[in-house]
């Protein structure tokens, strides 16, 4: 099956008299992550680009992680003044907190673990003692979750560290199933571990409280992508190989769409959940793969069930932290296309 990327081919569907902000990059294709608070953007430029691109042309993978040199950067919305703040010779990672302005910035070595370093906006602040296979912030951005071991021989881990940004401290838990897979409630902080559903097991979500105390088994719908609110949940796409996946109604269990994305299902359309929203619940972002093989980003209002905004294939695609526009890199410029939300936008 084609692989799900997004292409250089960009083509914005705009409503009449709407510009796009934009700001010049000193690279093409970067990772983004968006700063919560509005104040700016870190995006992760690659070195080895070219190799990148020739190696999809090809239809080859792509070069491995540590043969990827990359360079991290800050853009102050202010400004629009991209600054170098980093540098590795493998894939720097950006894990943005959901509020305020902080970030945390994996560092690859040369040899031993990646450093996980705090950073605000483009000053490091401290260097965490926590393994980087496994990064998760909590809903108000004074926890952090990582991954704290197994006591299981699985594929699926069993502990789960949680560390206090207030008091520099961690302790780890024992969750109730092992889990590769966890999600924060962004309006209750709660935490759910969830193993999507496949052949042979029908699928599981357990919730905890923010310190990771047992709540209950979730029997009435799978999944831990919330929406702001978390009146929706999203099932996972992919687990060892790419799956159908559903949104549900949280109060009632309903499942309120169900999406194919398989290698073996290629007649009709494909989907994947870019992201939620951050401020308005019913929306999410979405990339669409019709069965011609036609590529495109949609604007999704889950309770209307229909499709707001449509724009080309673009790279890096995210939500603005107001969630009134989407932001995409298109060759070197970084671009804010303002988002149609339906009645959202009243």
């Amino acid at each position: 099956m084609k692989p799900l990327q997004l292409t250089l081919l960009f083509v914005l569907l705009l409503p009449t008299g709407v510009a796009a902000q934009r700001a010049v990059l000193p690279c093409e294709e970067p990772n983004i992550a968006v700063a919560a608070d509005g104040s700016g953007v870190w995006f992760v430029c690659f070195r080895n680009l070219a190799a990148i691109r020739k190696a999809r042309e090809h239809g080859q993978p792509p070069p491995a992680a540590y043969e990827t040199p990359t360079d991290l950067y800050w853009l102050d919305t202010a400004t629009h003044v991209p600054v170098k703040i980093a540098s590795a010779n493998a894939i720097i990672r950006v894990v943005a907190a959901p509020s305020g302005s902080l970030t945390l910035i994996v560092m690859p070595r040369q040899t031993g673990s990646s450093r996980v370093l705090l950073y605000n906006r483009k000053q490091e602040l401290k260097e965490l003692p926590l393994d980087d296979t496994f990064l998760l912030w909590s809903s108000d951005a004074r926890r952090l979750y990582f991954y704290g071991g197994r006591t299981v021989q699985a594929d699926a881990w069993n502990i789960l560290g949680i560390y206090d940004l207030d008091k520099n401290t961690s302790n780890r838990a024992k969750l109730i199933e092992p889990t590769e897979i966890l999600g924060v409630c962004p309006a209750t902080g709660n935490v759910y571990s969830t193993t999507p559903q496949y052949p042979g097991f029908a699928g599981s979500t357990v919730e905890y409280t923010p310190t990771i105390h047992f709540v209950s088994r979730i029997s009435k719908w799978i999944g831990a992508r919330f929406s702001t609110q978390c009146k929706y949940v999203a099932s996972s796409s992919d687990y060892h190989g790419p799956l159908p996946w559903s949104i549900y109604d949280t109060s009632s269990g309903k499942q309120l769409f169900k999406f194919a994305f398989s290698d073996s299902d290629i007649k009709g359309d494909m989907y994947s959940l870019v992201s939620w929203n951050p401020k308005h619940d019913t929306i999410l972002l979405r990339e669409h793969i019709s069965k011609d093989w036609k590529e495109s980003l949609e604007v999704f209002d889950v309770q209307s069930g229909h499709v707001l905004q449509k724009l080309g294939t673009a790279n890096a695609p995210a939500w603005s932290a107001d969630g009134n526009s989407i932001i995409v890199a298109n060759g070197n410029q970084l671009s804010w296309i303002p988002a149609d939300l339906g009645d959202n936008s009243k």
